[in-house]
């Protein structure tokens, strides 16, 4: 809108940004999870993989979980995310893999919502107003809402490998980084490969009292990232825009979402009189986008899920 040489400040939407950085929505398990199934996938002409957002855990090729089987009870087949297998890394030096859960996820974020009804669909409440990071449970069911991690994946496994080692293989592989300290580290016969921690409750928890442990036949391993969200526990996740989803994790991960490189390429130091003005709207999103981030966080309907499953893991360690 142009009023007397004027411009009103209207800012891209979220879908709009997202064709802007597609490599945002690399994240192999929203509703076009199997069309993005390309192993190791390139963006930009860059060589990067997915870790380069999500960090080097992850391998794409291994994260597109097919539908479940034909179902009895006339539904259609539900969509779930790929049980995913980050490789750690304990104090003698020898990687062991470790499993995720598989979860709920589809269809516009309504699988989710039928077993949880207080996913919700978080997106900005206003994503033309440049000036609002205000963040809303109550969108709608869309392509681009996606079942949300609150804690991420790769920073639980980290967790994993920093209680063993007290070192974290960092926010990209080529950038590791260690904490300033050395802390005692968990012995590997607790937290390793062959340890209790890996290892049926029922096996070795022979004094827990009588329904501390839902399922004994379980491991610590297993609730440990059931807790975090699954087809077990649908009630500690959230249905996200996956734009703010992706740029949240980048947050968790200490990986800069606006980076010099993505400021450049997207001419975001334009200050030409034909474009300029443009190009100045769509770097004012995404700098939004941060302040939205942690508004999300804050949302009492996010804030629950997030530190309950929190609670919990204390109690395994």
């Amino acid at each position: 809108m142009e009023c007397g040489g004027l411009r009103t400040l209207i800012c891209p939407t979220l879908a709009n940004l997202t064709e802007l950085n597609p490599d945002f929505l690399d994240d192999g398990d929203g509703e076009n999870a199997a069309a993005n199934a390309v192993p190791m996938r390139r963006r930009w002409g860059s060589g990067q993989t997915s870790s380069a957002i999500y960090g080097p855990f992850w391998d794409i090729a291994e994260r597109i979980s097919p539908r479940e089987p034909t179902r009895t009870d006339n539904l259609e087949p539900r969509n779930t995310g790929a049980s995913r297998r980050p490789k750690i890394t304990p104090e003698s030096g020898v990687p062991y893999e470790t499993q995720t859960s598989e979860y709920i996820t589809g269809h516009g974020g309504r699988d989710l919502n039928a077993v949880n009804p207080n996913a919700g669909y978080f997106t900005l409440e206003d994503e033309q107003n440049c000036l609002s990071a205000v963040i809303v449970n109550s969108g709608t069911p869309a392509n681009d809402q996606s079942a949300e991690h609150l804690p991420e994946l790769a920073n639980m496994a980290m967790l994993l490998q920093f209680m063993q080692t007290g070192r974290a293989d960092g926010t990209t592989q080529t950038d590791p980084y260690e904490t300033r300290f050395r802390p005692r580290v968990v012995p590997e016969r607790i937290f390793g490969q062959h340890s209790v921690f890996r290892q049926s409750w029922r096996s070795w928890d022979l004094a827990a009292p009588p329904g501390m442990h839902p399922n004994p036949d379980l491991s610590a391993e297993r609730d440990f990232w059931d807790l975090v969200g699954s087809l077990v526990h649908p009630e500690f996740m959230v249905n996200l825009q996956q734009f703010l989803n992706a740029f949240k994790s980048c947050i968790l991960r200490g990986i800069a979402a606006i980076s010099e490189a993505r400021w450049t390429r997207n001419h975001w130091d334009d200050t030409s009189e034909a474009s300029g003005f443009d190009r100045a709207l769509e770097a004012l999103s995404e700098l939004r986008n941060y302040p939205a981030v942690f508004s999300y966080l804050n949302h009492p309907d996010v804030h629950r899920p997030f530190y309950k499953p929190s609670q919990r893991d204390q109690s395994f360690f």
